[in-house]
């Protein structure tokens, strides 16, 4: 696992069978989603649990490669703090646009 500020921050890299699956942290800084989305959670659980303020979140791709094919899984909308690009220079792997 690797996690470094100072890149794009590749979170992980998995390799099974020759395919290989890279997830990337798309945001950058911590994101929180608001404990009320989690409307099933008791509040004592989430006080317990300290996210009273919110729950840790991140904004991720993954790429997955295999032999030549390269496929990117991104759901994102393209925040001003994305990272995605240098990403994947990282990678090695820069886009067709």
């Amino acid at each position: 696992m690797k996690y470094d500020t100072e890149t794009a921050n590749v979170i992980d890299t998995v390799n099974l069978d020759g395919v290989n699956a890279v997830w990337i942290q798309d945001n950058e800084g911590t994101h929180l989603m608001k404990a009320e989305l989690f409307a099933d959670a008791p509040k004592e659980l989430i006080d317990s649990l300290g996210l009273g303020n919110g729950v840790p979140a991140s904004m991720s791709t993954f790429l997955v490669e295999s032999d030549s094919i390269r496929i990117l899984f991104d759901t994102g909308r393209g925040a001003s703090d994305s990272r995605l690009i240098k990403a994947l220079q990282e990678q090695g792997s820069l886009p067709m646009i």
